[in-house]
């Protein structure tokens, strides 16, 4: 009897070491934020591996100064309703000519192949003054001032946007246009991105030109909404420029949702950085520097079967040497 509960008591902890979060690889884990690079982020002095963008990079490029440029799947304010129906202004609204309605929108879209790809949604929520519809409300893309600007926290822009402009430094992001309605409380944007096979770093980088947003938070999620890590931006880090970074694990399809909160302006982001982590890199996350050293053909699965190995050989020695010992004290 003895025997046989020790023997459930290691083949328990054979379970929990193989369950344990070193051996098996989210799709998503975050690995911590730059403030430092600012807007530069071809000299990515911040960065763990050295560079942002190096695999894919994405930034908003505006055609007009100052004006809200309405883009993704959105139902308002066209469809059956009009700005009236959420208390907006003409002037509000006056982007809606530059509408594009499918990637690559106003962005410099650039990335290696097989392409990491994207496609932006704004909120949606009911509202029951307008007969309970599902409004799904637009991304809006902004840019405070023309190319060249000398602000720190300008992004650097690679290429030339039709209609748009560049290669320069210029100020812009893409907001929820939380500011222009008081529903939905929380607003929130999307940006669905797919990545290859493969081992990436994601960066976010985001600032806040005029200081009136507190915090905003970045959720990664699967393409059901489920969770899989999260980041908070606070004031003082947007204030200057802030890039978060997470490890995907590819080939994956995942869902990152800017979020403001209840007392911030809007929520925002200014550019999206991909970068390959090498077979070798040695990279902190979570507190715990963890080493990526596996082929490149092997599945994200083979971590985990690795650690399932492992265990089964600790439990079946465990047992051995307790077995050994039990006949050594008859």
């Amino acid at each position: 009897m003895k025997v046989v509960s020790v023997c459930v008591l290691i083949v328990l902890v054979s379970m929990l070491l193989a369950s344990s979060p070193l051996c098996f690889s989210s799709i998503a884990t975050y690995l911590g934020k730059d403030i430092v690079t600012k807007g530069d982020w071809t000299h990515a002095v911040g960065s763990p591996l050295g560079t942002y963008g190096s695999y894919a990079h994405i930034l908003p490029n505006p055609p007009v100064n100052e004006t809200q440029t309405p883009v993704g799947n959105f139902s308002v304010p066209v469809g059956n309703f009009t700005y009236n129906d959420y208390n907006w202004i003409p002037s509000q609204i006056a982007g809606l000519p530059f509408n594009r309605t499918t990637p690559p929108y106003w962005d410099e879209y650039v990335s290696l192949s097989p392409p990491v790809t994207y496609f932006l949604n704004g909120t949606q929520v009911i509202i029951p003054e307008i007969n309970n519809s599902l409004i799904k409300y637009p991304v809006f893309e902004w840019a405070w001032d023309n190319f060249n600007s000398s602000d720190i926290r300008a992004c650097v822009f690679k290429t030339n946007v039709p209609g748009a402009g560049g290669p320069g430094t210029r100020l812009t992001c893409w907001d929820d246009g939380g500011e222009r309605t008081s529903s939905p409380f929380k607003g929130y944007f999307n940006i669905t991105m797919s990545f290859p096979a493969g081992q990436f770093m994601l960066s976010l980088y985001a600032y806040d030109k005029e200081g009136y947003r507190d915090n905003q938070t970045i959720y990664i999620t699967d393409t059901s909404g489920g969770i899989l890590s999260t980041a908070t931006m606070n004031g003082t880090d947007l204030d200057g420029g802030i890039y978060e970074q997470f490890v995907i694990n590819g080939p994956t399809t995942v869902v990152v949702q800017v979020s403001k909160s209840l007392t911030s302006l809007n929520a925002l982001l200014s550019g999206i950085f991909v970068d390959k982590i090498p077979e070798t890199k040695h990279y902190p996350t979570g507190g715990t520097v963890f080493s990526i050293n596996m082929p490149s053909s092997a599945p994200r699965y083979a971590a985990p079967a690795l650690c399932v190995f492992a265990s089964v050989i600790i439990g079946a020695v465990s047992l051995r040497i307790y077995t050994k010992r039990v006949r050594k004290t008859k």
